[in-house]
């Protein structure tokens, strides 16, 4: 069951590639006073990808999951909930686009207009 839930989820596209763990750094617009530590903590994005065809991911310390597929030339991240409650309609998310470029992923956000690269941790 797993390896046909694989397959569609690949539709063509080798999606095992995205599996894993991935980490990088947003550019935020904080006030200067803001300290280092929670200027580190709010910019970093932590990612991880499971074969299961969900995701977990940290953005400005902020937990949110939910399941990818593949689109677009790469996989997109569809959010399903943030600190483990179901999004409420307010809070619904476009889905964010995951490209590998050069062995890192550019990560897309439409919602924000940016692009991140992040790298592989394990």
């Amino acid at each position: 069951m797993l390896a046909i839930m694989a397959g569609c989820l690949g539709c063509g596209q080798d999606t095992t590639r995205y599996v894993g763990s991935w980490t990088g750094e947003k550019s935020l617009d904080l006030a200067a006073h803001t300290p280092p530590e929670i200027r580190a903590s709010l910019s970093r994005l932590k990612l991880e990808v499971k074969r299961d065809g969900t995701f977990e991911l940290v953005e400005e310390s902020m937990p949110l999951a939910g399941t990818w597929h593949s689109g677009e030339g790469g996989i997109l991240l569809e959010f399903k909930t943030l600190l483990g409650r179901s999004l409420e309609p307010h809070q619904e998310r476009k889905p964010v686009l995951l490209k590998f470029t050069k062995g890192d992923l550019m990560y897309s956000d439409p919602e924000d207009k940016v692009s991140i690269l992040m790298r592989r941790k394990s």
